[in-house]
């Protein structure tokens, strides 16, 4: 069994974790031109950092009512450790979307500030793949029941 991002494809059985919040963010002490930031657009004359399975090259939906954007911008910096881009993005490297729970702290003690509040990013979905429903141990049917139950809160 594995939990990640919920994938465009693929032939393994999925079960639905859990819905990210997600916000674009970025450090108020960094030296980034941010405070001009009022639409979507204006994120591509800032740097931002990324996701490595975004090929370098990173996409974000953004929605208002009616309204749909869709940035594209090449990342100052990729990687696949969630960590790492938040510190990035806490030390200024650039700006990034990251989990608000993942940044709970940081928006509390100032340290990072939530960009473009009157639009939302396209939530990503968390789930667990497993290769087939049959042959499902209980325990492990149990685990995934009780991490879908914790994270629902």
């Amino acid at each position: 069994m594995r939990f990640r991002v919920e994938p465009k494809n693929s032939n393994l059985v999925m079960r639905r974790i859990c819905a990210v919040p997600t916000a674009f963010m970025v450090a108020p002490s960094a030296t980034i031109q941010y405070q001009s930031i009022n639409t979507p657009e204006d994120l591509s004359s800032l740097p931002t950092v990324g996701w490595l399975s975004t090929h370098l090259q990173a996409a974000w939906t953004f929605q208002q009512a009616d309204r749909e954007v869709k940035i594209n911008n090449e990342s100052r910096m990729v990687c696949d450790d969630i960590r790492l881009i938040k510190e990035s993005i806490v030390k200024g490297v650039g700006v990034g979307c990251l989990p608000l729970k993942l940044a709970r702290q940081e928006l509390l003690d100032g340290s990072l500030k939530t960009l473009l509040d009157d639009w939302t990013l396209e939530q990503h979905k968390i789930v667990a793949f497993y290769p087939s429903r049959q042959g499902l141990p209980p325990s492990v049917r149990a685990l995934i029941d009780f991490i879908v139950d914790e994270l629902a809160e």
